[in-house]
């Protein structure tokens, strides 16, 4: 699979995701420290933004309804779960893997 391009780093702050567009793909992307993660952008239980919610540790908050996902495994306590993707940073991009 490709590494895309999806967000220069500096447009990435710590525990603020943002929502992206990648080869015509929704995807919330966010950082935690070094760590960053990339998940489908839409939440399975109403169709809430995923990247327009918050981050508290590991988690990632549906702006919505405030469901939760783990940010590495995409896995919900609310039995539903998204779709992640390998990223990585190179040259100053955060790339992902689709």
């Amino acid at each position: 699979m490709p590494w895309m391009r999806a967000l220069d780093t500096m447009a990435l702050a710590d525990g603020k995701p943002v929502v992206v567009r990648v080869n015509g793909r929704e995807l919330a992307l966010a950082r935690v420290g070094r760590a960053v993660y990339a998940l489908d952008n839409i939440c399975p239980h109403a169709g809430g933004s995923i990247g327009d919610g918050y981050i508290v540790r590991d988690v990632i908050h549906c702006s919505f309804h405030d469901w939760p996902f783990e940010l590495a495994t995409g896995q919900s306590s609310m039995g539903d779960c998204v779709a992640t993707f390998p990223t990585r940073v190179n040259d100053g991009w955060v790339e992902v893997e689709l």
